[in-house]
């Protein structure tokens, strides 16, 4: 069976990739999100290889807003990682771009009042499984990025539906280009981020920013 996502996340995952975004039928012009309810369904085509890494010859050529099709193996959800999806070797390929636009990104975004059932950094392993997601798309109301001292770890705050979060930026495209221009979310009218939910380090996951959009 063949499968459709919107690219929302490319990101660090070990030494390889995360890719993930919100699955859509049709074909170019004429693409429809694949909705549960209301809520837009997440796909993440995974490896069988460790943690289920992507791989980074295949993800380098994907962009954020890509439209990215692969031929499915078979489901394989874990847990609270339900958007899980095993694809054929070599059938990933990028066949469209969705247009960069509000009314766009709009159609994408999460309705959730919490980011994963908290306010804080990241789940405890006690009750992570009370999940049933791993991937969000949302539009901040403020935000700042920076770079962290103690670690040169690059991070966004922000706030989302009145509260306020700091979290950690794995998307590599956004990272590299906040390092060649740290004023590049000057003037940004817009920002839309995909959070993602990390495996388990030390009985906590840890929230992520896995893919960064601007206006």
């Amino acid at each position: 069976m063949v499968k459709k996502f919107i690219c929302l996340a490319n990101s660090k995952k070990y030494n390889e990739r995360c890719v993930a975004g919100i699955e859509v039928e049709g074909e170019e012009r004429k693409f429809r999100v694949v909705r549960s309810g209301s809520t837009p369904i997440w796909i993440r085509p995974v490896s069988k290889n460790g943690h289920g890494e992507f791989p980074t010859n295949i993800a380098s050529s994907f962009s954020i807003l890509d439209v990215i099709e692969f031929e499915m193996e078979s489901l394989c959800p874990s847990g609270y990682q339900s958007e899980n999806i095993y694809f054929v070797s070599n059938s990933v390929k990028s066949i469209a771009k969705i247009k960069l636009s509000n009314d766009n990104l709009s159609k994408l975004t999460s309705n959730a009042h919490l980011l994963f059932g908290n306010r804080g950094k990241a789940v405890h392993c006690d009750v992570v499984d009370e999940l049933t997601h791993s991937l969000l798309f949302i539009r901040a109301e403020a935000f700042q990025p920076y770079i962290k001292n103690e670690n040169n770890q690059l991070r966004i705050k922000f706030w989302y539906k009145q509260n306020e979060y700091d979290l950690p930026v794995t998307d590599i495209e956004f990272d590299r280009n906040f390092h060649a221009n740290p004023n590049i979310l000057q003037g940004v009218s817009q920002l839309y981020l995909a959070i993602s939910l990390a495996v388990e380090y030390n009985c906590w996951h840890t929230k992520l920013i896995a893919g960064v959009v601007y206006i």
